[in-house]
């Protein structure tokens, strides 16, 4: 399934005043993501997600390719594993690598394209993000649904404000590469940390 999505980082005070302000009819879930891949990291190095999403006790099991010629775009296969979706990468040899919380509110602007703001946590970290999610038939209104939103910031922050979030646009990392980068940090902060430890020991 091809997923088509405009994506931008937002700050903290901009996720608020969007959930507060522009779409306060929106649906709030929360959904949990569990990665998995080697010890390397090599299938996200490689765009390659895989991924079980935990929602309403149900789970399903997703592997996404990120590199795709068309931009905004990424092929997305759902998994049949019946009932197991842990085991199935298990069985590839993948080791589940942690995982994301996301506080999720979903605005459907119309058939078609819908308005996605999270509240992402994970390995200590909380970042925000905006998504709109659209039909390729509706590229356009999806495109107008991100300038509306621009404006809305414009006319409650001014223009500086208005300015740096259209150049976040498209700029930031997807969720599974933000996780990845974190873990890979916090991994070498650890190795940098038992090697002191080490050399501390050696001396006594």
């Amino acid at each position: 399934m091809l997923e088509f999505e405009k994506k931008v980082l937002i700050t903290q005070k901009e996720y608020e005043m969007l959930t507060e302000q522009k779409y306060t009819n929106g649906t709030t879930y929360r959904q949990t993501n569990y990665y998995y891949d080697t010890d390397d990291f090599k299938l996200n190095k490689s765009g390659i997600t895989c991924r079980v999403r935990e929602r309403d006790g149900s789970c399903k099991a997703t592997i996404k390719d990120h590199q795709h010629p068309w931009q905004e775009c990424s092929v997305e296969n759902l998994i049949s594993c019946k009932g197991e979706p842990d085991k199935f990468f298990k069985r590839l040899g993948l080791q589940c690598q942690g995982s994301l919380q996301t506080e999720r509110t979903v605005f459907t602007v119309c058939p078609g394209v819908g308005v996605m703001i999270d509240k992402n946590t994970y390995l200590d970290a909380v970042d925000y993000e905006l998504e709109v999610e659209y039909d390729l038939r509706f590229e356009a209104t999806a495109y107008m649904e991100m300038k509306a939103i621009e404006s809305f910031i414009l006319s409650n922050e001014g223009k500086d404000a208005a300015s740096e979030f259209h150049r976040r646009i498209g700029k930031g990392d997807r969720k599974s590469e933000r996780f990845f980068k974190r873990k890979a940090h916090l991994k070498k902060m650890l190795g940098k940390k038992r090697a002191s430890f080490d050399s501390q020991l050696g001396k006594e």
